[in-house]
């Protein structure tokens, strides 16, 4: 080392990874980001744990069926919490499959037995398909 030469002013310092190869530099760069996505993903998971996906039902709360019973009419109304009776049961299942958007073409007449047999009400009161 010259006696006249500051070491403060030698070489600069080059950042560890310029001593790597090109190749080793994309190797680590490529596990970073699969590292941070997998993180992400974690992030997510977590976050959506105990949330359905889009295709799944949501189970109604208590609030819900009370909210649905109003639609129902007088006589379809349970009077226990028990749920509908059978005859109840059927009678919103035969409103449902005589209305106008169940009905089927004019003159079609299998559309109705098609419907009774392919649906069945809840103890909710809920048309749902078998």
């Amino acid at each position: 080392m010259d006696p006249q030469q500051d070491p403060q002013q030698s070489e600069p310092r080059q950042p560890w990874f310029s001593s790597l190869g090109t190749v080793q530099q994309i190797l680590i760069a490529f596990l970073a980001t699969l590292a941070a996505f997998c993180l992400g993903v974690g992030v997510v998971l977590v976050a959506n744990r105990g949330s359905t996906s889009e295709g799944e039902a949501t189970p109604l709360t208590d609030q819900d069926v009370q909210e649905l019973r109003e639609y129902l009419p007088p006589t379809a109304r349970p009077s226990s919490p028990t749920g509908l009776t059978f005859q109840q049961k059927q009678q919103i299942l035969f409103k449902f499959c005589t209305s106008s958007q169940m009905r089927g073409p004019v003159g079609d007449s299998s559309a109705y037995p098609h419907c009774m047999v392919s649906y069945y009400v809840t103890d909710q009161g809920m048309v749902m398909p078998k």
